[in-house]
């Protein structure tokens, strides 16, 4: 992973070290909890046993099926490109990540399978994790792509080409939604699991803060 990152340009240090909030508060002490909790169970994740793939099998078919979704979401950035006016975050945002799906898709696997040894039979669980990788790449930049075009809309910018790419963006996400829903079909988690969760990280980050 850290070959990928290297490759597509950007800072290792910056991209692995975090750079993010709770990084900030380190730097004056401060303890930060991050309070994130699933909000489904699906087994597989957990299930060991042997899948019917190689990972050898598993590292090209994520690689296969990441590199068709950046085409098909660079083919629709590479047309709009020229009628887009709003130099926003989210653009800029999708560009950097698209340079990192590519970069592992061409240099990388999932974390999952690194370091094991190709040849071998998959477990269920890194088969599903590894089908679950793409469908991250998938939501995460045909959804900021579809907040691009949504911020063109909303300045003004309504020319046939951008409501165009923005109808084809959005069949294109909702679409890969429906497949992921059908794909991850979890069980919800009972809410007060999660609160209860969520309440006890809190109070042992303050007995924590107490004893020190």
């Amino acid at each position: 992973m850290v070959a990928a990152i290297s490759g597509a340009g950007f800072r290792t240090d910056a991209v692995l070290a975090g750079t993010g909030t709770a990084e900030y508060a380190a730097r004056h002490g401060a303890l930060t909890v991050v309070p994130e909790v699933p909000y489904w169970h699906d087994p597989r994740f957990q299930d060991t046993s042997d899948s019917d793939r190689t990972l050898a099998e598993l590292r090209a078919d994520y690689t296969a099926s990441t590199r068709e979704s950046l085409r098909e979401i660079n083919d629709i950035l590479d047309a709009v490109t020229t009628n887009l006016t709003i130099d926003s975050p989210f653009l800029r945002s999708l560009r950097g990540s698209l340079r990192l799906a590519e970069a592992t898709a061409r240099t990388s696997t999932p974390s999952e399978i690194e370091g094991s040894a190709v040849s071998r039979t998959a477990t269920v669980a890194q088969s599903i994790a590894a089908k679950e990788r793409v469908y991250t790449w998938r939501l995460r930049l045909a959804g900021t792509l579809l907040r691009v075009l949504d911020a063109e809309l909303t300045a003004g910018n309504v020319t046939p080409q951008v409501r165009e790419f923005h109808r084809r963006t959005t069949g294109l996400f909702d679409a890969w939604c429906d497949a992921a829903e059908t794909e991850f079909a979890g069980e919800p988690i009972e809410l007060g699991r999660l609160v209860a969760v969520q309440a006890a990280g809190a109070l042992l980050s303050a007995r924590h803060l107490g004893n020190h």
